[in-house]
C-alpha cells in the first residue's frame, strides 16, 4: 500500500475497527482464528490491507503449476473445490516475492513452499501479511535465519517487518493432520524451516523432532497423551505398596499425585526415585530432541533430560516444570 493511501487510511477511518477472522476446515468446523481492534496505526494498516485483499476471496486451491495437462477427472475438480490447500501457483509468487525482498539470500522458493505447505490457507494468509508489511516497511522477515539449532539454543522474536506481524505469525494456529497446532508454531517454522505435521513432535528441523510448548504463564506445562500414558503404565509396573507410608495399592497414588503439594512434601527416597523415573520415561517416549518453550520474549531448547515432575492433572495428563523453571 503507498504512502498516500496509508494516509488516506488514518484521514478517513476514524471509528476503530474490529476485524475477526476464523479459520475453518472442509467440514466447516471452526479450528482457529482471532478478533483484533485496530488503531489504524502504520502496523495495524497492513493488518486493514491483508484484510481487504483477503476479504471476497475464495479459499484457495490446491493444484499443480504446470499448464497444458488435459482436464481433470470429476474427483480431482471436486478435490480442487473442497481442499484448502493452497495453491502451488498463488504460494510460489508469493514467496519468490519474499526471496527478492530479502537480501541475505537464507531461502529458497522450494524450501519456504515446503515449510508451509502444511499450514495451507492460514500459511498462505501469513506468508501474504509478511508480503505486505515487508513492501511498506521495507525489512525482511529473517525466514531461517535460525537452522541450527539444537539444545540450548534460544532463538528471539524478530522485530522486522514489524512487531504487529511477528504477533500475528506468533498467533496463527491450524489444526494439521488430527492434531491443533499451538501459538508459536507457525513463527518458530519460519525462523528455522521447521516443518510440521511429521509423526513425532511438533516440528522436524532438520532431522530433529521438537515439541513446542507455550511456557508464557506461571503454571506448569502439560504433556500429551503419548507421554501421559507411558509415565503412568511405569507407575504402574514398578509401583511397590511399600513406598507409600500408609500403604494402599498404585491408584492411591495415582490419587495422591493429582495434588500439587504431594510431589512438593515428598522426602526423598524410593517413592521420589520411582516418580522422577516416570516422568523421565514419559519425557522420552516420543523419542524427541528436545522441548521448546516459547517465553514472553523467544523461544528456548531445553533436552527431555530437563523435564521434571509438577503434578497430574484430573483428566490424567502429566503436568512437567523444566528445570530453569524449578524454584
Amino acid at each position: 500500500m503507498s504512502k498516500h493511501k496509508n494516509q488516506l487510511l488514518r484521514e478517513y477511518i476514524t471509528e476503530a475497527i474490529r476485524v475477526t477472522i476464523q479459520q475453518v476446515d472442509t467440514s466447516g468446523e471452526v479450528v482457529g482464528g482471532y478478533s483484533k481492534q485496530l488503531d489504524v496505526s502504520d502496523d495495524d494498516a497492513d493488518e486493514v490491507q491483508w484484510f481487504l485483499d483477503k476479504y471476497g476471496r475464495s479459499p484457495i486451491e490446491y493444484r499443480k503449476s504446470s499448464t497444458g495437462k488435459q482436464a481433470q477427472s470429476d474427483s480431482q475438480k471436486k478435490l480442487r473445490k473442497t481442499s484448502p490447500d493452497p495453491s502451488e501457483t498463488s504460494a510460489r509468487e508469493v514467496i519468490s516475492d519474499l526471496v527478492a525482498l530479502d537480501p541475505s539470500g537464507s531461502f529458497t522458493v522450494d524450501e519456504l513452499f515446503g515449510v508451509i505447505k502444511p499450514w495451507k490457507q492460514a500459511g498462505f494468509d501469513a506468508l501474504r501479511r509478511v508480503q505486505i508489511s515487508s513492501q511498506r516497511t521495507g525489512k525482511s522477515f529473517p525466514f531461517f535465519a535460525y537452522r541450527d539449532v539444537d539444545v540450548g539454543s534460544k532463538v528471539p522474536f524478530p522485530p522486522d517487518p514489524s512487531s504487529a506481524t511477528t504477533d500475528f505469525l506468533l498467533n496463527t494456529r491450524v489444526r494439521i493432520g488430527r492434531n491443533d497446532t499451538g501459538s508459536g508454531e507457525l513463527l518458530l517454522a519460519l525462523l528455522t524451516g521447521g516443518v510440521a505435521g511429521g509423526p513425532v513432535g511438533d516440528l522436524t528441523i532438520g532431522e530433529k523432532n521438537w515439541e513446542v510448548k507455550d511456557a508464557r504463564s506461571s503454571g506448569a506445562i502439560r504433556l500429551g497423551g503419548v507421554a501421559s500414558d507411558a509415565f503412568k503404565k511405569y507407575i504402574r509396573d514398578n509401583f511397590n505398596s511399600k513406598m507409600l507410608p500408609r500403604g494402599g495399592d498404585v491408584s492411591v497414588l495415582l490419587s495422591d499425585l493429582t495434588r500439587k503439594e504431594f510431589y512438593r512434601t515428598l522426602d526423598p527416597g524410593p517413592l521420589k526415585d520411582l516418580i522422577d523415573a516416570a516422568t523421565a520415561q514419559a519425557a522420552g517416549a516420543d523419542e524427541l530432541a528436545g522441548f521448546v518453550l516459547l517465553t514472553g520474549e523467544q523461544f528456548e531448547f531445553y533436552p527431555v533430560t530437563s523435564v521434571r515432575f509438577s503434578d497430574v492433572a484430573k483428566d490424567g495428563r502429566l503436568h512437567v516444570l523444566f528445570t530453569a523453571q524449578n524454584s
